[in-house]
């Protein structure tokens, strides 16, 4: 085992890349979140006036990014470690070919393994992460004043429906599932051979309940057949994860359960 022992300065930005990259992991992280919406408007051209659901796409969107982020960050880290000491570093590894001895310190040596592994794990990470990553951009649904549009995940076509071709919708809660229970509303919306819930299914960029209105607004007006069904027959469990919810969540329940009902 070689004697080499890392300087003072060298375990300091060490120790200053783990920092720097528990600064930087979380601020990408919340960057995924805050980009998702305005990012497909721009990309797809969705004007301010247009309904817009994000859906399965958006949480994929955050979870691919996650995966995304860990060696772009640890490829910045890097650079910074090249300007500094001339030292190559891939997620907490001192390149030993660049020094005659490898890196030890109390008998460990500072590494999750070779250089070139850990290379080949982040451009494994990358192919795989970044196909998801663009997938999902286009994995939304949205409506403007002609047409329902919407995509399957998985499916490179996206359909357009005329509103009238929305011959049902129903509004209800559930129990969310999980360790933690929630007052979990619902909309399902019936066209052609498919039905999405464009409220619970909304991922985390959850549609305000205007959205929701003017849906149901547009649906009715192109097609006063329209069949709305809404379920307000809750069970005691159900009343009280209700009773739980933010004031602002119980309004924006109460104004589109309510208005559905003047519209059935």
């Amino acid at each position: 085992m070689s004697d080499y022992m890392p300087t003072k300065k060298q375990k300091f930005f060490y120790v200053f890349s783990i920092i720097l990259f528990v600064i930087l992991f979380p601020l990408g992280v919340i960057l995924l979140y805050k980009i998702y919406t305005p990012l497909v408007k721009f990309l797809f051209k969705i004007k301010k006036t247009d309904l817009f659901f994000s859906m399965t796409g958006a949480e994929i969107f955050i979870l691919s990014g996650i995966f995304i982020l860990i060696p772009v960050i640890d490829i910045l880290i890097q650079l910074l470690f090249n300007m500094v000491l001339g030292m190559k570093k891939t997620f907490a590894y001192y390149d030993e070919t660049k020094y005659e001895n490898p890196y030890y310190y109390n008998n460990r040596r500072y590494s999750l393994g070779s250089a070139r592994k850990d290379k080949i794990l982040a451009i494994s990470v990358l192919i795989i992460a970044i196909p998801f990553f663009l997938l999902s951009l286009s994995d939304f649904a949205y409506g403007n004043e002609d047409f329902f549009s919407y995509k399957k995940y998985f499916s490179f076509h996206r359909e357009n429906y005329e509103w009238s071709k929305i011959d049902k919708i129903d509004i209800y809660a559930t129990i969310s599932s999980g360790k933690y229970k929630d007052f979990d509303p619902k909309m399902d919306v019936y066209f052609g051979n498919n039905k999405i819930d464009l409220w619970g299914g909304a991922c985390f960029d959850s549609p305000d309940p205007d959205t929701l209105i003017l849906f149901i607004d547009r649906c009715k007006k192109n097609n006063p057949y329209v069949s709305i069904n809404v379920n307000t027959k809750f069970s005691k469990q159900m009343q009280d994860e209700y009773s739980e919810c933010t004031d602002e969540k119980k309004n924006a329940i109460d104004k589109v359960f309510n208005y559905a009902l003047k519209k059935m």
